[in-house]
């Protein structure tokens, strides 16, 4: 069986994770292969997570791309709140913060 590393076949960036280590690492795995299956079309972007926070930065293709890549991470079972630090190619960098309620 042929098979690529996750993180070159889903064109993420980061393997970073911090805090409660395999927890966090665990957490990271989901949302990254939850977002590949939805949205396999998605730019590079960075993914950190912390004790159920996740942090999105980098840039996507367009504004719909990056509400789709948030409201993605917010259904990922664990997820308790998603940073939005995404930008698209035609608007700056905005920060958002989503809290699972």
């Amino acid at each position: 069986m042929d098979r690529k590393p996750q993180v070159a076949q889903l064109q993420f960036t980061t393997e970073r994770t911090s805090g409660s280590g395999s927890e966090d690492a665990l957490l990271r795995r989901r949302v990254l292969n939850y977002l590949s299956q939805l949205m396999p079309e998605m730019d590079r972007i960075d993914i950190d997570v912390h004790q159920g926070t996740v942090v999105l930065k980098g840039t996507v293709a367009t504004d719909s791309m990056r509400w789709r890549c948030v409201d993605c991470c917010r259904h990922v079972a664990g997820v308790l709140t998603v940073i939005d630090r995404l930008s698209d190619k035609n608007f700056p960098r905005r920060t958002y913060t989503f809290h699972r309620q």
